[in-house]
């Protein structure tokens, strides 16, 4: 994916996918970037990571090094979701697009770090549903995960151009453990192997309680936002905890499609062990336009904050 005026001298947009350029990844100690090794594979683009993690070994000698590097990641391939939030009519721009995915699919990447050669040993998909805005317990961030969060969409989130950013109609938990370790059981070894190959339908009329992967949909002419998790307190697992989200429903809309001042969005809390009874939902005194991000802080952490002004003091005494 590049991002260059020159493409125009060649006829094509400026932000560009090239299909016959391969992928690179980077791998180095934290501390030591000159120590990179370079891990390729077929064209994709990333935009959004889940988390990484080392993988280690126990040598003769009874040391710990690391053996492996592992990564989940929202994979596409072709340059529509770019191409779509910049109004890029697709359709001018031949050759750009690999397959008909317009969508990302959550990634399982493994890059082995014990021999000379640089080999990806593991890539393939988790599930065959979309999947973006990936989100984790943040005590979990860089860390080996059991469960990691998303959204996704009954229809394409992305459309050859929209002028707008993605509709999400439904939230994904998924979990990944469960997920990675049958794929290694059924020794995935293609790019384009996926682990779950259910639609988001499937895993809505599935009855299985332990079933890997959970839906939540939005009642219909509703849409949801970028989610974040928060853990319950005194947790004890990992998902033991809540997903907020803003929520809009667009019947609030004028006859041109547009929001007018009087729109409003709503807070709704939703339990994240089952992702289906909502706690919660708290009306907002105006519309928060899609795309729009949220955090989430405690009330201890609030009140650790120290003053700005003791933080420059600080800083200039440095």
């Amino acid at each position: 994916m590049s991002l260059d005026p020159n493409n125009l001298l060649q006829g094509l947009p400026i932000i560009h996918f090239d299909v016959m350029s391969p992928s690179r990844f980077g791998v180095f100690p934290r501390r030591h970037p000159e120590k990179i090794r370079w891990f390729e594979t077929e064209a994709c683009f990333i935009f959004h990571t889940a988390s990484t993690w080392d993988e280690e070994s126990i040598t003769i000698e009874g040391k710990k090094e690391i053996c492996a590097v592992n990564m989940l990641a929202c994979r596409y391939t072709s340059g529509n979701m770019l191409h779509s939030m910049g109004g890029i009519d697709l359709k001018s721009t031949p050759g750009t697009v690999k397959n008909d995915g317009n969508d990302s699919l959550l990634y399982y990447y493994r890059f082995e770090l014990l021999e000379d050669k640089n080999v990806i040993t593991h890539q393939w998909a988790l599930s065959a549903i979309p999947f973006e805005m990936p989100i984790l317990p943040r005590p979990n961030s860089m860390g080996e995960p059991e469960y990691i969060y998303g959204c996704s969409s009954q229809d394409s989130m992305f459309g050859s151009v929209t002028g707008e950013p993605m509709k999400i109609n439904c939230l994904v938990k998924m979990n990944v453990k469960k997920l990675i370790n049958r794929g290694l059981l059924d020794s995935l070894d293609s790019i384009n192997g996926c682990v779950d190959e259910r639609n988001i339908q499937e895993i809505h009329e599935s009855t299985d309680p332990n079933d890997p992967i959970t839906v939540f949909t939005a009642p219909p002419g509703w849409y949801v936002q970028e989610p974040r998790f928060v853990p319950r307190s005194n947790a004890i697992w990992e998902d033991d905890g809540y997903i907020m989200t803003f929520m809009f429903d667009e019947s609030q809309l004028n006859e041109k499609g547009k929001a007018p001042a009087t729109a409003k969005s709503e807070l709704w809390i939703i339990d994240a062990r089952n992702m289906e009874n909502i706690v919660a939902k708290i009306l907002l005194p105006q519309r928060v336009p899609y795309g729009f991000h949220g955090n989430w802080f405690s009330r201890n952490e609030i009140e650790e904050q120290r003053p700005f002004k003791t933080s420059r003091n600080e800083q200039w005494e440095l």
